[in-house]
């Protein structure tokens, strides 16, 4: 909850009034609620596929191991959950790496210029929340944009290769 609350979170729920800090009930349903919600969603596919949606990062090729990390009390669970909702592995080997045991993993938080496969994982974060930016080389003098893809669809993205992304 602190971290959620220091990485944007306090902006969020900041009014001109402060009802956040006013407000217990408002502050005491936020903070159950960031406890409370999954850490990653897998959805069921009418055709039997199987897609993982992760805030940030699959910390692990293994998406049966990612689910029991997120559920464990030890340093490895609290690292699995830390870099699920803020890693960017984009400059790390892991990157892009196939995830075992789901079709697909589908990310955000890692910004693109247009919406990218890398084997079975595809980042969708083309930065809707930026006026203009330059991260990592990959935006200039662009402004995000929201995407919205068909779930199905994702399958379909071009793969890009490393080399092809910086």
């Amino acid at each position: 909850f602190s971290l959620w609350m220091n990485n944007g979170g306090v902006q969020w729920v900041k009014s001109p009034e402060d009802f956040f800090d006013l407000d217990p009930f408002f502050s005491s349903f936020v903070e159950i609620q960031s406890r409370e919600l999954p850490w990653v969603i897998e959805l069921n596919l009418k055709d039997g596929r199987r897609v993982g949606l992760v805030h940030a990062e699959c910390p692990v090729n293994d998406w049966q191991e990612l689910t029991r990390l997120l559920q464990c009390d030890s340093l490895e669970g609290a690292t699995a959950r830390q870099d699920a909702l803020w890693a960017r592995h984009i400059r790390e080997p892991l990157f892009g790496d196939t995830v075992a045991n789901i079709d697909l993993t589908v990310h955000g938080h890692t910004i693109f210029p247009q919406p990218i496969r890398r084997n079975n994982r595809c980042y969708i974060d083309t930065g809707a929340c930026l006026q203009s930016s330059n991260i990592w080389g990959l935006l200039t003098k662009r402004r995000g944009y929201l995407s919205l893809i068909q779930v199905e669809d994702l399958f379909e993205l071009p793969e890009h290769s490393w080399e092809s992304l910086f």
